[in-house]
């Protein structure tokens, strides 16, 4: 039990500050009434259930995210800002280390064996091979160096693909056997990505 209760705990720490959505238990379609909430990292596409009930996301509390018209993810120009400001202080904090989860969400040339060394540790520290490739094709260029590529369209991050990365991350997560969960929360490169997803994450945070 005592175990049980440090896991819950453990996962708890990493899907609650991570969380970019919150799904509520029930949501009846076409009431405006909603029964209790729960963090959720499934993503924010609904899913339906039987008995006319539909799970619907919301977007968690003091956050700057709102959906779009097309139930896509946005946020407003000062968080860009933000995200720009953080994107950076990376850069400038790592250009002269080998760092295996900042190489994949820069990009960076060696980001494939970046990615290949990230995935092996995981894996084989019991991870599911199929989540961790998940979790590893999220990251990978999370970061886009926009000032190299001079394209108007760049953004120093895409809100939407940070959420499918904090959705696959709490996958993971909920998913690992509470053995499997505390050796890979105990690993560097699971640490260092928690870390910036927890930096990003406050950038979202209402000021």
């Amino acid at each position: 039990m005592k175990k049980q209760c440090i896991f819950n705990s453990l996962s708890a720490v990493f899907i609650v500050y991570t969380a970019l959505l919150t799904m509520p238990k029930f949501a009846h379609a076409g009431i405006n009434n909603v029964t209790g909430a729960s963090v959720d990292s499934s993503g924010y596409s609904g899913t339906f259930h039987p008995s006319n009930q539909q799970t619907i996301p919301q977007v968690a509390p003091n956050t700057s995210i709102k959906f779009d018209d097309t139930g896509l993810l946005k946020v407003s120009n000062e968080t860009l800002k933000e995200f720009d400001k953080i994107n950076s202080q990376i850069r400038e904090s790592f250009q002269n280390q080998n760092n295996v989860v900042i190489n994949l969400m820069l990009g960076n040339a060696d980001a494939g064996v970046a990615g290949l060394q990230f995935k092996t540790a995981l894996v084989e520290l019991g991870a599911d091979p199929d989540t961790v490739d998940k979790l590893k094709n999220a990251l990978s260029d999370l970061l886009p160096d926009c000032q190299s590529q001079s394209l108007p369209t760049c953004k120093s991050i895409d809100i939407n693909k940070l959420n499918q990365l904090i959705t696959v991350h709490n996958q993971l997560v909920r998913t690992s056997p509470p053995a499997v969960l505390v050796k890979i929360s105990q690993h560097p490169y699971f640490q260092d990505l928690f870390a910036q997803l927890k930096n990003l994450r406050q950038a979202l945070s209402l000021k």
